[in-house]
């Protein structure tokens, strides 16, 4: 807070921070900018906005103050020493907030200037003797409900061959998503692997899949290491991640995505399956004709 002045001519200055109001606030409902006088007066004032931020109140002068345009909300008082007053700045607010600015320079100024009364004076954040007695500015407002990201996710990634090596996804090897505030979004930043399960074992009897006892590893907030292996008899392996995505504003959706190692080779299943099937037959048609 910075005051200015000019034979009987007085002006307060007050800078808020914005910042702390959330992305998400849709409506300024009500603003009330509250003072504690320092002394008796009885004279009418009112609120401005000022044109810029830039001002310091250690610095500030009647030359160098920024404009400021006509203020409003005035109100007469008779002010008494250590009492409270209150202004409705919700208009001043609310112009800022839909601006976009971070900081609101609000001024206090006598309607009309120039006329010759015994001035009052505010306490500031640095001379008011207690919290209590600083100035105020109580905000409130509605906030837009938030949509969550829409994600995408194709169809099933194929992990071949079987060699049993790893290999590592992201999670925008394995989908996307979009919101509809932030656009697109990079999933590396946004998102984040919750868990990864297999339709299989890690480890089956035998040299079905491969002697190994880890096939998944979650090596990073989006990425995992998945081994390509799967059992040869069955109908092929399916890893299944979940994960989060979320926006800017807090909103999140999860979802899941698939990394599949199949039975056979990708393009060949149906030759490669009658093979399998005539396989099947024969071996059966030879163990019978030893039981004979």
């Amino acid at each position: 807070m910075g005051g200015t002045l000019s034979g009987d001519t007085h002006r307060y200055w007050l800078k808020f921070d914005l910042t702390t109001l959330p992305d998400t606030v849709d409506q300024i409902t009500s603003a009330t900018l509250t003072l504690t006088a320092g002394r008796k007066s009885t004279l009418a004032i009112g609120v401005g906005v000022g044109s810029n931020d830039s001002w310091d109140p250690s610095t500030l002068t009647w030359a160098t103050q920024p404009a400021f345009s006509t203020p409003s909300s005035v109100t007469n008082y008779t002010y008494v020493a250590g009492a409270q007053y209150a202004w409705d700045v919700t208009a001043q607010i609310a112009g800022k907030v839909a601006a976009g600015d971070a900081l609101a320079s609000l001024v206090l100024a006598q309607e009309p200037e120039g006329t010759k009364s015994a001035n009052v004076w505010f306490y500031t954040h640095t001379s008011a003797p207690s919290d209590a007695l600083r100035p105020t500015l109580c905000i409130r407002y509605t906030e837009r409900a938030d949509t969550p990201p829409e994600v995408k996710v194709g169809e099933p990634t194929v992990l071949w061959p079987p060699n049993h090596k790893w290999r590592t996804f992201d999670l925008a090897d394995l989908a996307e998503a979009v919101d509809a505030e932030d656009g697109p979004l990079d999933l590396q930043e946004a998102g984040e692997i919750l868990a990864v399960t297999s339709s299989e074992p890690a480890d089956l009897r035998g040299l079905r899949d491969g002697r190994t006892k880890t096939d998944v590893r979650i090596v990073g907030p989006t990425t995992v290491q998945l081994r390509a292996e799967r059992d040869w008899r069955g109908e092929g392996r399916t890893y299944t991640i979940r994960f989060r995505i979320a926006d800017s504003d807090g909103g999140s959706v999860e979802a899941t995505a698939e990394v599949r190692v199949p039975r056979f080779r990708p393009g060949s299943e149906g030759r490669a399956q009658a093979f399998w099937e005539h396989l099947r037959a024969f071996a059966t048609s030879r163990a019978n004709a030893c039981r004979r």
